[in-house]
């Protein structure tokens, strides 16, 4: 089973970035509860939050709530974070950003993929 697709309530760890802030957005459209901290506040996160999605700066582990069942993080955030560690103690589904977003689109036909290290986003 798709763990991305199946999931109800999502947490997203270093939710202010580009890409995970992005896949909290596609999450919630398909009506999933997302929530989400970031270390710091940015406009991304007063975004998110004026779209209705609960941001907590900063990352804390109690943040997570008891019925989450997908804890997604961005490779930004070190894996001895408070937040990853409870993640895991809790025996929570996690996936990186990019696993993550692997997963939301293994229920639609890609036709383009750009690769590489330098200029993606830019394309």
């Amino acid at each position: 089973m798709n763990p991305v697709v199946s999931s109800k309530v999502v947490f997203c760890s270093g939710i202010g970035g580009a890409g995970v802030s992005a896949l909290a957005r596609l999450l919630k459209l398909q009506g999933k509860q997302v929530m989400g901290s970031d270390a710091g506040e940015n406009m991304m996160t007063a975004d998110l939050r004026n779209e209705g999605l609960t941001v907590f700066v900063p990352q804390a582990a109690e943040h997570i709530p008891p019925e989450c069942d997908l804890f997604i993080f961005s490779d930004a955030v070190p894996a001895d974070s408070p937040e990853r560690v409870a993640a895991k103690e809790r025996n929570l589904p996690s996936y990186s950003y990019f696993e993550a977003l692997g997963f939301f689109f293994e229920q639609y036909k890609i036709r383009v993929a750009i690769s590489g290290t330098h200029g993606k986003t830019t394309t």
